[in-house]
């Protein structure tokens, strides 16, 4: 059913120091247990954390505009196996997402990403990490 479709995966988190994990790709193959993804990661990073994470074409907007949000991207693309025990929730992308441009952003108090043609998705909380 998801196999072929750019998605976007968030990982279930389990405590609260736990890292929130988003994964962005096509999915390669599922089955009752397993979803291949050959994806870029999104880890939101706690503010003491925080460092310089401009990763190719990452442009923050938003109540944020100028400033360095607290998330890393992958540069580079890879083959990963998500449990779907693990997953929170996912979206279906478009099929033209182009993962080289990830836009990502900030507003009320969540971070997002843009997503043309299609309303944007949420990422995250503020104060996640």
């Amino acid at each position: 059913m998801l196999t072929g479709k750019m998605v976007r995966v968030r990982m279930r988190r389990s405590f609260q120091q736990q890292r929130t994990w988003v994964y962005i790709g096509r999915v390669e193959r599922t089955d009752g247990r397993l979803m291949m993804l050959n994806c870029k990661s999104l880890l939101i990073q706690g503010h003491e954390e925080m460092r310089e994470h401009r990763v190719g074409s990452m442009n923050v907007r938003g109540e944020m505009s100028g400033r360095t949000l607290p998330i890393y991207i992958d540069s580079d693309l890879r083959l990963i196996a998500v449990p779907y025990d693990n997953i929170a929730n996912i979206r279906v992308l478009p099929d033209d997402f182009d993962l080289d441009h990830i836009e990502v952003k900030a507003v009320e108090g969540r971070y997002g990403m843009t997503v043309p043609g299609a309303p944007d998705t949420w990422i995250g909380e503020m104060g996640e990490s």
